[in-house]
């Protein structure tokens, strides 16, 4: 089934710079309008785990970018390693305050806010021991903690009758040092139970070993955009 499709602007956040301009391009809940008056509500948000920055990486931002934007999605990219995003403690104060706050002080909160807002969050990271890597980690250890029903248990006077939420859709991009099927298949299986955990009405995952041609990759992309659509 197609995606619905429309037209939107893409933003990236300045290296070095606050992520105001992250957050100023993404809609309201309600939605926006574009330049023609069309209507655009969606959101997809892409989540750059890389520890250093990577060609392959960039490549298939470059490519999901364009195919997410005809679909009628509004796009940012968080580039994690750009943020200061400390690895998650379980102390639980986010769940038990039931805000986005944390006893980091970093800056949580701005990337909490950018990923609850999507419809759509795409996941970038290499695979480590059929893992994802350590920054990915951080971050999809603290969104859980943040989002799942499962770690909401705390109903304080800070807190009451707190609701959950969950992303509606998660596709994933795992990239590994030349073929490993063992990895591959551990992480495709830890992909499958993420999005359970997240409570995704879909999600879909794909791993690669290489950066395959141009015209190949955009096949990739669309599969893995349409693993996610209806």
């Amino acid at each position: 089934m197609p995606l619905p499709r429309s037209s939107s602007a893409s933003t990236k956040r300045p290296n070095n710079a606050l992520p105001i301009a992250f957050l100023a391009a993404l809609p309201t809940d309600e939605g926006t309008c574009s330049g023609s008056g069309e209507y655009v509500g969606m959101k997809a948000v892409i989540i750059d785990g890389n520890m250093d920055p990577s060609p392959t990486t960039g490549t298939v931002i470059h490519c999901l970018e364009p195919l997410l934007v005809s679909n009628g999605y509004q796009v940012s990219t968080i580039t994690l390693r750009e943020m200061s995003v400390q690895a998650c403690t379980m102390c639980q104060q986010c769940s038990i305050t039931g805000e986005w706050k944390c006893t980091h002080g970093d800056e949580w909160p701005l990337i909490a806010k950018g990923a609850k807002s999507a419809d759509l969050l795409l996941l970038l990271s290499p695979i480590s021991f059929g893992g994802h890597c350590s920054l990915m980690k951080s971050f999809l250890d603290r969104l859980l903690y943040n989002l799942s029903p499962n770690y909401m248990r705390h109903q304080t006077a800070a807190a009451p009758g707190r609701s959950s939420h969950s992303i509606p859709r998660i596709c994933t991009v795992g990239m590994l040092v030349g073929a490993d099927p063992e990895q591959e298949t551990t992480f495709t299986e830890l992909c499958r139970r993420n999005g359970l955990s997240f409570g995704c009405l879909r999600c879909s995952s794909i791993v690669m070993s290489n950066l395959p041609p141009q015209r190949v990759l955009l096949k990739q992309m669309k599969q893995l955009l349409e693993g996610v659509a209806g």
